[in-house]
């Protein structure tokens, strides 16, 4: 046996077809006893940990065809197994093409990681697959299919490694899985990388742990409220089963005896599970009228959901073919104070059935006993999008999903809806029919689990639910953590197709000081997305969706810029450059900005103006206002009058901390009095006015001085002190950064309302400018490390040029993405036309387009800028004379 074992090994190890196959086997057996051993929790949670390395093993390292061919055939297979049998009840055909697009689906991130795990960077090789698989997962969700095949959920079970999920969504658990499965299966392995990813997990269960039993004394004095469901009315007057008529007073009859019994039974909050009610279209608004008289007689709290053969009712859309699916709450004085329409409807089974609800879910405040009880509620399958939960208020502390579940989904979904629980930090309870109904607090522990085979559907079920909440950081910022995974995605993806194949012996970096072009790149780069967002919301031509989206992608601006610009103070710190140099160099920044201006801004006004009459006013008043061009033109002749008189760069500290008190102290002044639009455009460029001020020289002059403080230090001295120098960087501004914001917290002032200031949307104040500073200090500590990692490769080579070419790519960039929105203003384009698939597509083209024509033509772009741009007079050449005595 011990040599049949080591012959497999020796085949594993050769890559030889039995050994691939082996591999595959226990992979797909083990994802299948996901499906078929739901109810074991032990094995629900620890097959993944197997079968995932099993499938990335085999993927990354198979080299002939037919290996590939057999590892393809047993993925979609078992993915097959797993999941075909959910939409089977309603049409077997629908569920095998849904099953093989899923399967193709959460193939990409196999398929992607094995092209970019040939290139040699062992970042790449590690976190690439990660944000490839949790990035995925994302993108489900915009779809409508949300989480219904997330590997995440089989870590439902696993309390310790949930709780992070508080912290990183649903997508963190996936992220963790697939880190463990190409750490596992990566060649770049040594003791010291296995022992950190180890570590890092054994981290995340001890966190967890740690948090469970910190927050259980929460749990144990909460306030009590008893939750009762009933799935009576279904079993016994539903046209579905029974075949009797829809008609309100056979309805009614039900909802009464239903009343009675839970007030027997001393419910406070009564709910019913989805589509209990079947209801005739004329018979719709009798019943709820009669409904809202029983809740008021029995002091009920009362959660009905509904039913109509025809959306000719309510406030739903018209259409004699399409139902209702919707669920109304009713208070004990027969008030309706809620009425929603359930909006995620699945692809196959309800979406061609029913109207879909207006994406907002209500939000209920009323009290019970002592308890304020502040609640919301969706349906079923809308329970499956942690994105579209997550938009409830901070102080829900109850959450009801009504829900029908069928055999093939009930172990899935009672998880997927208490991910909600522990993401959001509330209590859910989920009523249920055929299926799990259960009760879970905000720590994901189910308090109450019980199925309508074990139960009956007869009668009033009720549990006794501590209701207490927490806020956590995903409900709070979990936009920003989704979009940290797309980000990801982004930059494995550079990492992968600019750095492939170069496999350098020695890991230096590229210039002495390659993090600063590193930042400076990756800043310019990243431009595009911010300033298509930018411009498609100042146009009233984003989508719902992207106006979502894009409050993530515009907070870029609160740190984007203030790190940048310490890059740019540190290129500049420590040189020997001539006062009058800098000052002309000024200058020149500040005509290239004007230049830049009238192209992107006054040109296609007057265009716009002379075509549909728009107001030529305020494109003359975009040119004057603040710009990065003319604030680094208006710093650097500020720069070069105190290098003029040997101001140190602490005086230049001071100074500049003194500008931004004097700014604080005039805004409110210059706010009151300067009511003029071009004299609050010029004036912005000094002191902050209004929103359209981004650069103010008075808040802003602090960042590229910190930067010339570091350049200073760190360019008279050696490698070895750098590196020390750039460790105890990190540690102070983490510290400092903790320290600060542990402050903040002490005091109860909001962290927020600090970074995003309330005296200027972007960046003013002391405690702001104190956040960012710590922040880009630790950024740039970790981006030093970082390049010692990446070394010499060919994407720090292609970095290095973007770095070096950055006012040809801001000023191609700018122009295009204006002339764009101007275009599709003058040609008419409908508002909120512009949705995420055309940002996605009009940043990757125009940011294709710079790349191209900046490194290509960037230098000569850069001479023709410099030429017609300097202060310099160019002399006629004097005409040679001919000598008249020459033979």
């Amino acid at each position: 046996m011990k040599e049949l074992f080591t012959n497999i090994l020796a085949e594993i190890e050769n890559k030889k077809t039995f050994g691939f196959a082996f591999i595959l086997f226990a992979g797909a057996m083990l994802s299948v006893c996901i499906q078929i051993f739901p109810m074991q929790a032990a094995s629900y949670v620890l097959c993944p940990w197997v079968f995932l390395p099993c499938f990335l093993y085999v993927s990354r390292n198979a080299s002939r065809k037919r290996d590939y061919l057999l590892w393809l055939f047993f993925w979609c297979g078992s993915f097959m197994a797993r999941y075909l049998g959910i939409l089977e009840p309603f049409s077997v055909q629908a569920s095998v093409l849904l099953t093989l697009l899923a399967s193709f689906v959460y193939l990409l991130p196999f398929l992607i990681d094995r092209l970019t795990y040939k290139c040699e960077q062992p970042l790449v090789t590690y976190l690439g697959f990660p944000f490839f698989c949790a990035s995925l997962d994302y993108f489900m969700e915009l779809t409508n299919l949300g989480s219904l095949f997330s590997i995440s959920l089989t870590q439902f079970d696993n309390k310790p490694l949930l709780q992070m999920v508080s912290i990183l969504g649903n997508k963190g658990l996936v992220f963790v899985l697939a880190f463990w499965a190409s750490t596992v299966t990566n060649r770049h392995n040594n003791r010291r990388r296995m022992m950190c990813c180890l570590g890092a997990i054994a981290i995340l269960h001890i966190c967890g742990f740690a948090r469970m039993m910190y927050h259980s004394s929460d749990i144990e004095s909460a306030d009590i409220i008893t939750i009762g469901w009933s799935a009576e009315p279904i079993v016994d007057d539903s046209f579905f089963y029974e075949g009797t008529d829809g008609s309100w007073e056979a309805n009614v009859l039900s909802l009464t005896g239903a009343l009675e019994e839970a007030k027997k039974s001393g419910v406070e909050l009564l709910c019913f599970p989805e589509e209990s009610f079947y209801l005739y279209r004329e018979d719709h608004d009798t019943f709820i009228k009669q409904a809202q008289v029983l809740a008021e007689k029995y002091r009920m709290n009362l959660l009905l959901s509904v039913e109509s053969d025809n959306s000719d009712v309510g406030n739903s859309a018209s259409g004699s073919d399409v139902g209702i699916n919707h669920s109304i709450f009713i208070d004990k004085n027969g008030i309706i104070l809620a009425d929603y329409y359930k909006t995620k409807l699945i692809p196959v089974a309800e979406a061609p059935y029913y109207v879909a609800g207006d994406g907002i879910l209500p939000e209920v405040s009323i009290r019970i006993g002592e308890t304020a009880l502040n609640l919301s509620y969706a349906i079923c399958f809308d329970g499956d999008f942690a994105s579209y939960i997550r938009t409830i208020s901070d102080n829900i502390n109850l959450f009801i999903d009504v829900s029908w579940d069928w055999d093939q989904v009930k172990e899935l979904h009672y998880r997927i809806i208490g991910m909600r629980a522990v993401e959001n930090g509330m209590t859910v309870v989920k009523p249920t029919i055929d299926g799990y109904t259960t009760a879970t607090d905000y720590l994901g522990k189910i308090q109450s689990k019980t199925h309508s085979d074990d139960t009956g559907y007869q009668g009033v079920k009720k549990v006794e639910m501590p209701i207490v909440t927490t806020e956590t950081i995903y409900h709070r910022f979990g936009h920003i953590v989704d979009n940290l995974y797309v980000f990801g995605f982004i930059i494995m993806m550079i990492l992968a197709m600019v750095g492939k194949g170069e496999k350098m012996e020695k890991k230096q970096p590229l210039v002495r000081f390659g993090e600063f072009e590193l930042l400076k790149a990756l800043a310019i780069l990243g431009l595009p997305l911010v300033h298509v967002m930018e411009e498609a919301m100042e146009a009233n031509m984003a989508s719902p969706s992207l106006i979502k989206f894009g409050s993530a992608v515009i907070g870029l601006c609160v740190f984007g810029p203030s790190i940048f610009m310490i890059c740019m103070g540190f290129g500049i710190g420590g040189g020997t450059t001539r006062a009058s140099s800098i000052r002309k160099t000024g200058i020149q920044f500040l005509i290239i900005g004007a230049l830049l201006n009238i192209v992107r801004w006054l040109i296609p006004g007057i265009i716009s103006a002379v075509t549909i009459h728009t107001r030529l006013l305020s494109d003359i008043d975009y040119c004057l206002q603040s710009d990065i061009y003319y604030f680094v033109g208006l710093f650097f002749i500020l720069y070069s009058f105190l290098k003029q008189i040997n101001a140190s760069s602490t005086q230049l500290l001071l100074a500049s901390i003194i500008m931004l008190t004097v700014n604080n102290l005039m805004t409110p002044l210059v706010q009151k009095y300067v009511t003029n639009e071009i004299a609050g455009a010029l004036l912005g460029n000094i002191i902050y006015v209004d929103e359209t001020s981004c650069f103010p020289l008075l808040s802003w002059a602090i960042f590229p001085t910190v930067g010339i403080i570091i350049g200073e230090v760190l360019k008279s001295k050696d490698e070895e002190f750098r590196e020390v120098f750039m460790r105890r960087l990190m540690d102070c501004s983490i510290i400092f950064l903790g320290a600060f914001l542990f402050f903040l917290w002490n005091y109860e002032i909001d962290i927020v309302k600090v970074v995003v200031s309330p005296i200027n949307d972007y960046i003013t104040d002391l405690p702001n400018v104190i956040i960012l500073i710590s922040l880009a200090c630790f950024v740039i500590g970790v981006f030093y490390y970082l390049c010692k990692i990446i070394g010499n490769t060919r994407f720090m080579a292609f970095m290095l040029k973007i770095s070096t070419l950055i006012i040809p790519f801001y000023l191609l960039q700018w122009v295009i993405i204006s002339w764009i929105f101007y275009g599709t203003e003058i040609f008419g384009a409908p508002k909120e036309s512009f949705g995420l698939v055309a940002y996605f597509a009009t940043v990757a083209v125009v940011t294709g387009i710079c790349i191209f024509v900046t490194l290509n033509y960037g230098m000569k772009i850069m001479k023709v800028l410099l030429r017609y741009t300097s202060l310099k007079r160019r002399r006629r050449k004097k005409p040679v004379k001919k000598n008249e005595n020459a033979e």
